[in-house]
């Protein structure tokens, strides 16, 4: 086994985000924080409602139908 030495304060700011980021209440209220600081500074809002997004193809748009390019062959 490789060990490595890191100062111990250093170590303890590891452990704790390590706990943090094992709380899920924690981390949707962070979310959800980051939300309200998106829309009240930026006016950017994201939606939970995604019934406006279609599943598109690559093959139905006509630009990418080309008939040979330089990039085939890479």
């Amino acid at each position: 086994m490789e060990t490595i030495t890191i100062p111990k304060k250093e170590y303890e700011l590891l452990k704790e985000a390590y706990a943090l980021l094992q709380d899920a209440d924690f981390l949707r209220k962070l979310n959800r924080l980051a939300e309200l600081v998106l829309a009240e500074r930026w006016g950017i809002v994201m939606p939970e409602d995604t019934s406006d997004l279609t599943e598109a193809s690559i093959n139905s748009i006509a630009d990418w139908k080309i008939e040979r390019s330089v990039w085939d062959g890479v």
